[in-house]
Order: C-alpha cells, then sequence, then structure tokens
C-alpha cells in the first residue's frame, strides 16, 4: 500500500507541474526533487513523463463515479460532470488545465494515442453502467451520447489548436448543451 501511496502522490505532483509549467516545460527532475524521491527511483517507478500524465488522466474510478450519481439526473449532466471530475490535468482553473491538455496532446503523439486508448477501453463499461443506471433510455442511444461527447471534446481539440485564444472549456460546454437540448427535444 506505501508503494501505491507514493505512486499516488508522484502523480499528483506531476499533475501540478504540468499544470502551472506546462507538460512539456516539466522535467522529470522537477517531479523528483518535489515527489521528494531521486530521479532514478522516479523512472524506475515511471520510466517515461507520458507515464505519469496518462495515468493520472484517469484518477477517478469510473465505475464508482458513475454509481454515485443520483438517478433522476441526466445523463448528459453525469457525463459532463464526469469530464470535469477527472479534470486532466488536477488543478482548480478548469479552463487553463483544459487549455494545457490539448496543447500537450498536439506535441506528444504518443500520449494521445495512449490517452485514446484508454478512453476506448472504458467506453464499453461507462455504457454498461449507464444502461444499468437509466433503464429508460437505450444502450444504442447512450452509445451515441457518449460518441457525441468524446465528438465534442475533438471538436474543441482542433478549434483550440487553430485558434490559440479560443476557451476549449466554453467549447465543450456549448457543444454538450447543444446535444442536451437535441435529445431533449427527442430531435
Amino acid at each position: 500500500m506505501a508503494e501505491e501511496n507514493r505512486k499516488q502522490k508522484i502523480i499528483k505532483i506531476a499533475n501540478q507541474l504540468f499544470t502551472e509549467k506546462g507538460y512539456t516545460e516539466t522535467t522529470m527532475t522537477e517531479i523528483a526533487d518535489r515527489s521528494g524521491i531521486s530521479r532514478r527511483t522516479l523512472f524506475r517507478i515511471f520510466p517515461r513523463k507520458q507515464d505519469l500524465l496518462v495515468i493520472g488522466y484517469n484518477s477517478v474510478p469510473i465505475d464508482e463515479w458513475i454509481n454515485q450519481q443520483p438517478a433522476d439526473k441526466e445523463l448528459v449532466q453525469v457525463l459532463t460532470d464526469l469530464l470535469k471530475e477527472q479534470n486532466m490535468m488536477g488543478g482548480t482553473d478548469l479552463q487553463k488545465n483544459y487549455q494545457r491538455w490539448f496543447e500537450t496532446l498536439n506535441v506528444e503523439p504518443d500520449t494521445r494515442s495512449a490517452i485514446l486508448q484508454k478512453v476506448l477501453k472504458q467506453m464499453p463499461l461507462a455504457v454498461q453502467l449507464l444502461s444499468k443506471k437509466y433503464s429508460n433510455i437505450s444502450e444504442e442511444e447512450i452509445w451515441i451520447t457518449i460518441g457525441s461527447l468524446v465528438g465534442v471534446i475533438i471538436a474543441a481539440w482542433a478549434k483550440v489548436s487553430d485558434d490559440k485564444g479560443s476557451d476549449p472549456l466554453e467549447q465543450i460546454n456549448q457543444n454538450l448543451e447543444l446535444i442536451a437540448k437535441k435529445l431533449s427535444d427527442g430531435k
């Protein structure tokens, strides 16, 4: 258990540094120093900086989180709140976190690929859990809603990549509101 606590501490510190300085500007030496361990120990636990980002991305167990949500909460709101809960890089400034996250994905293709694989592996579990929780919504509709959420995130990422002044969180929220409205209108 002590080893797991140490890993969680290192991930938390790495996420703080990623938020403060950005992923590309943060070094493994800084992470080790702030964690109170040697570089060698850090590299034994996390061979690559990308591992810290990918592991830290999904710090909230999706099954526990979905099961804790009230049954009367709208599906899109559950997914939106989950996205905020994941908070990608930790910290309290969601806009800054998302901006840094998208910047990192632009310069780190291996990280982008690893995160995509992680998301793809989680989607069937999320659909299964949400189908149980929302028996009035078909599994297909849940897949479409989750797929729309992923599409919304990718669209925001593309827009932010093109327009550096764009607020990724605002883009995501606007698109999610549109999806929620379409779902509630039945269109």
